[in-house]
């Protein structure tokens, strides 16, 4: 087994003392035991993903409904209780990600570029209290990825610290919140933690396929919402 092969089998079998389900393609089946860890899904998390995503949908429609005359005052304790915990399910499987191998180059990129996207079109669109989004501060935090992976206890302390004490004047979410929720998955992937393999188990079945691609998930509802809600309140139908 040449030295890059037998890399990736480790890489493979570190997922699955984690706790993780790699399930392999389908065109990979019958084929020698050269596993590739870059091509592997895992199920847990990508129904984990598929949960948060619905949460997420929930929460920006919420968001968008009560900048029409269908708001209310219960849309407000929604997205203050049930959908939080969107953003930090999200965060944690990615620090489950990260600890099993480092981010890749391209998807930092891919991930950047449809935040230069989403805040432009923000801005465009005279919401600027909504900016930056947790895409920019997802790039944001990246920046800073091989030093979450091999310190993850001390940059969550920095992190908090940033959040509580070191607030920067931005609207949105503090960049030390995102990083210590990733730094808690790193630290559960590192200690081989089970949990969220077994939280998987219980989301709909329906909801791991959405996690197989967040990025177009979070592009293609925002246009969607967006676009409704400007055309309604251009039409006045709200």
């Amino acid at each position: 087994m040449d030295p890059q092969t037998e890399s990736r089998v480790q890489q493979a079998q570190r997922s699955l003392r984690y706790g993780l389900r790699p399930t392999w393609r389908a065109a990979d089946r019958g084929k020698p035991a050269a596993v590739d860890a870059g091509t592997s899904r895992d199920t847990a998390i990508d129904a984990l993903r598929g949960a948060a995503i619905v949460l997420m949908i929930l929460d920006h429609a919420l968001g968008f409904a009560q900048m029409t005359n269908l708001r209310g005052s219960w849309m407000e304790f929604a997205r203050l209780s049930v959908t939080r915990f969107a953003l930090p399910t999200f965060m944690i499987c990615t620090g489950v990600l990260l600890s099993i191998r480092p981010l890749a180059l391209r998807r930092w990129i891919e991930v950047t570029a449809a935040a230069v996207i989403v805040n432009l079109g923000a801005l465009l669109a005279g919401m600027g209290h909504v900016t930056p989004e947790v895409l920019a501060m997802w790039s944001l935090v990246m920046v800073f990825s091989p030093m979450i992976r091999r310190f993850p206890i001390c940059v969550a302390v920095v992190a908090l610290l940033q959040a509580f004490y070191w607030q920067v004047p931005i609207p949105t979410y503090q960049p030390g919140w995102l990083a210590a929720f990733v730094c808690i998955g790193v630290l559960g992937g590192q200690g081989r933690n089970r949990e969220l393999a077994e939280l998987g188990a219980f989301v709909p079945a329906w909801m791991e396929p959405m996690g197989h691609r967040p990025l177009a998930w979070y592009m293609g509802h925002l246009a969607i919402l967006g676009s409704a809600t400007w055309l309604g309140l251009q039409a006045g139908w709200w």
